[in-house]
């Protein structure tokens, strides 16, 4: 991509530093805030976006910030999901197989990725796009169960009042 290796190295950081710091303030407030579901929402929303900008430029510089708002986006999910996952299963056996299943799942997701797209090159599209279409199932999923006292809500889902 024409850097040397030394500023590669260094681009590489701000990603897994601004990461780890939003999913510690995103896991705060949502502690704070006893909710679980919405702040799924907006990660996944908020990686969504930096994958979509990053499988739409060919330019270092808006990939980069697509990687970096993909990053900030993906980071606090797999905490979240842990969290909503452990609070929600009863038991501690129950909360083990289920904290163990949400774990392995998301460590799963790499090797699935490897799989899918060994022969694509450096951007990898198929597997951006896989992102993409995985991260809006995930929004679309958790989306309806947390906005019922929004405007509209029964009109999108089919209730009649």
């Amino acid at each position: 991509m024409g850097f040397s290796a030394r500023s590669a190295q260094l681009l590489s950081a701000p990603p897994f530093v601004c990461g780890p710091i939003l999913a510690v303030c995103v896991g705060m407030f949502s502690d704070r805030m006893n909710l679980r579901g919405p702040f799924l929402v907006a990660c996944a929303t908020f990686s969504m976006i930096g994958f979509i900008i990053a499988y739409t430029t060919s330019t270092p510089g808006p990939g980069y910030a697509g990687a970096v708002v993909a990053v900030c986006g993906a980071f606090p999910l797999i905490p979240l999901a842990l969290v909503w996952s452990g609070i929600n299963s009863g038991g501690i056996v129950k909360r083990g197989v289920v904290l163990a299943l949400v774990s392995g799942m998301s460590n799963l997701g790499k090797y699935v990725s490897l799989l899918f797209c060994r022969d694509e090159g450096v951007y990898g599209t198929l597997k951006h796009r896989w992102i993409v279409y995985l991260l809006s199932a995930a929004t679309f999923l958790h989306g309806p169960r947390y906005c019922d006292g929004l405007p509209g809500y029964g009109v999108c889902a089919g209730l009649s009042s």
